[in-house]
């Protein structure tokens, strides 16, 4: 018997292994057991600036970035902010937002007890500086020269400001406070005046741009309104970068404009380069006292201030001291609020909370030795803290 070889073919199948990141839509990618990485992961951006198919979730790494809506990515988004009353400064980006040193830096022509405020104001990296000087009973409080002999068509208390805003005809109108001299004792005039022109009408002493719905709650945009970032020269002036906030499409978005701030005979890092004044005022960073000292025996003043709240902002109080013990009456006017918080009037043994604007008349009894004004934070509304303006509080005591 004679044998015949057999050969055998075989068939041999080569398996190819795919990379996930051929896959270019999320459900081929997820059908083919890779993962699909998100672009934006809340206010976080992945590391390749796209969504994308990888092998694992441990392969998708996000961090910080204004892309997906981080309040910043790094320390360099978190510009120095000069607001009314506040210098917000040496800003670092911590959990996506940023986190800011807090100086208080009052405006040209302000005053606490005798220490009035004047001269260029400036916010930087290092904090506020504005020159000071302590005013004597005959003399008032300029923005431009700071302590005055009345007498000298000067007249303090910040020379004019508004309060009491509202709406008329759907745009925002106020009460225009100016202060003027009249012989060797200031006083003031009020009158109407229309603050600002609304596009799309008017709501609570505010253009309707400017308020938005805010995950259910109502914020006015325009609190965001201010001078960003450091002065600087344009020609032989000084400028800085002003921002106006408007509600688009539920967001606080904002226009930037170069505002000229002061008019110079030469202008250098952002600062008015002339011949040091012969007086004896200098430059200071203030430290304004949180309990401005008041005496009088039956009644009380204090212009007011604002007070604010919240966890990026820290908490601005306004403290009148009094005489413990007595009875009376205290008078004062809420101005403006954006609503976030609740202002409380604690003294003594007594707590008192207001939300709305307007003037308020409370009969008291054992008062404490102070007078505080404070607000709740804002909570959770990390962005913006809780904020009252209040004005010419008045105690009557005996």
């Amino acid at each position: 018997m004679k044998y015949i070889p057999v050969m055998f073919l075989f068939m041999i199948g080569t398996v190819f292994a795919v990379s996930c990141d051929v896959y270019t839509m999320e459900s081929t990618c997820e059908d083919s057991d890779c993962f699909w990485c998100e672009k934006c992961s809340f206010n976080q951006l992945n590391t390749f600036g796209e969504a994308k198919c990888v092998e694992t979730s441990v392969d998708c790494l996000y961090e910080c970035s204004t892309v997906c809506g981080s309040n910043c990515g790094s320390a360099a988004d978190c510009e120095v902010n000069l607001t009314e009353t506040d210098c917000f400064y040496d800003g670092t980006c911590s959990g996506c937002e940023c986190a800011y040193k807090q100086e208080k830096c009052p405006k040209p022509g302000a005053y606490e007890g005798r220490t009035c405020y004047y001269g260029e104001r400036n916010c930087n990296e290092n904090g506020c500086t504005i020159k000071s000087c302590i005013m004597l009973p005959s003399e008032t409080c300029s923005p431009a020269d700071g302590c005055v002999y009345c007498g000298q068509d000067y007249c303090g208390n910040s020379g004019e400001f508004n309060r009491d805003y509202e709406c008329r005809n759907d745009d925002v109108w106020a009460e225009q406070v100016k202060y003027y001299c009249n012989a060797t004792a200031c006083s003031y005039e009020e009158r109407a005046i229309l603050v600002e022109k609304c596009d799309d009408g008017c709501n609570l002493g505010a253009c309707k741009s400017g308020l938005c719905n805010l995950q259910g709650t109502e914020f006015n945009c325009n609190e965001l309104d201010g001078f960003y970032g450091n002065k600087f020269c344009m020609g032989d002036d000084v400028y800085s970068s002003h921002r106006d906030y408007k509600c688009v499409e539920g967001k606080c978005e904002f226009t930037s404009s170069d505002v000229k701030r002061e008019s110079c005979e030469k202008c250098e890092s952002g600062l008015c380069v002339t011949e040091e004044p012969t007086n004896d005022t200098t430059t200071i960073t203030p430290t304004i006292p949180t309990e401005p000292v008041i005496t009088g025996p039956y009644s009380t003043f204090n212009k007011g201030g604002t007070v604010y709240n919240g966890f990026l902002f820290g908490q601005g109080k306004v403290i009148v001291d009094t005489e413990k013990g007595v009875n009376g009456v205290i008078n004062f006017s809420i101005t403006r609020t954006n609503r976030l918080g609740t202002l409380q009037l604690r003294t003594g043994d007594t707590l008192l909370e207001f939300r709305e604007t307007g003037s308020h008349l409370i009969p008291l009894t054992n008062i404490g030795s102070t007078l505080e004004f404070s607000v709740t934070s804002s909570g959770w509304f990390f962005f913006a803290p809780s904020t009252y303006s209040i004005g010419n509080i008045i105690l009557n005591y005996g």
